[in-house]
């Protein structure tokens, strides 16, 4: 008896060991695929905890090392020497149409913001990120009804997933919540639901 037991919990430890590795690889072409776009206008000056939401933001990327990473206020760019100082608008209906020369069908594409745009109606915004080739998941960092209400509208719209972090309310510092929010919305859908 003892060693059928033992051969159980052979194969249950194989099978858990197969489940890891294979989980592993998942989390590994999901961070290859991932684009970030990240909201640099000057509300992301704003404290939260002990820092400015803007070096939380930089403490969570750089947790990502193999994303590719995209930031906007009154215009759009590539980010390559670092996340730069906050400045200007929201121009969000901008950026979608920008970042849509690099993303395809396969971009697990993540919006990190804590406005609304500023260039458009909200209906205007989203018709424009609707256009593009994959869903946007968003990161909405917030307290505000009508942002969240609008981050919702724009990840519900485009088949993509929303959280919210409101800062009141976090147990832990934004930078940490945002990079648990990344990791979240970076895997497929049925691997983030399934509890693993």
């Amino acid at each position: 008896m003892s060693k059928d037991r033992s051969i159980v919990a052979a194969k249950i430890a194989a099978l858990s060991d197969l489940e890891r590795l294979r989980k592993a690889k998942e989390i590994r072409s999901a961070m290859r695929s991932l684009v970030l776009l990240l909201d640099c206008s000057a509300s992301m000056d704003e404290i939260v905890g002990d820092k400015r939401k803007i070096d939380h933001l930089r403490d969570a990327v750089v947790v990502f090392p193999e994303a590719k990473l995209y930031g906007f206020s009154n215009n759009f760019f590539e980010i390559r020497e670092g996340v730069p100082e906050p400045m200007s608008s929201t121009a969000m209906r901008h950026a979608f149409r920008q970042i849509a020369s690099y993303v395809d069908s396969s971009t697990r594409l993540i919006l990190i913001s804590d406005g609304l745009p500023t260039d458009g109606s909200d209906e205007e915004v989203i018709a424009q990120a609707k256009l593009l080739p994959c869903p946007v998941n968003v990161l909405y960092i917030g307290d505000d009804e009508k942002g969240e209400r609008f981050m919702k509208e724009l990840a519900r719209a485009t088949g993509g997933q929303e959280i919210t972090l409101s800062p009141q309310e976090l147990q832990v510092d934004l930078g940490t919540a945002l990079t648990d929010g990344i990791q979240k919305l970076a895997l497929p859908p049925a691997r983030r639901n399934d509890g693993k």
